[in-house]
């Protein structure tokens, strides 16, 4: 993930609860390897287990971002933000149901 895509990305990582432990896991190489995992699927998790030792945290932040709601808060904000980019208006003013 580049330095630019990180700054869209930091902002909607939810922090740590109050009163929680600190957090050990650097979010943005956690980001990165669920994002290299649902890019390349089995493959990923062969490379992941030889390259970094900690798979498991990773796995376990995305199962609680999905249950929280976070993917689709990311991808709402996301998708608002590419649609600026795009010059138009953040969310769609017409809805196409089939």
């Amino acid at each position: 993930m580049t330095d630019s895509e990180w700054a869209h990305f930091e902002p909607l990582i939810p922090p740590v609860e109050p009163g929680g432990r600190p957090r050990e896991t650097n979010m943005r190489e956690a980001i990165n390897a669920i994002l290299y995992l649902l890019r390349t699927g089995a493959r990923g998790v062969i490379f992941l287990a030889r390259n970094f030792r900690r798979v498991r945290p990773s796995t376990k932040i995305f199962r609680n971002f999905q249950k929280a709601g976070v993917w689709d808060a990311i991808w709402e904000k996301l998708h608002m933000d590419l649609r600026e980019d795009m010059g138009r208006e953040a969310s769609a003013n017409a809805v196409m149901t089939v």
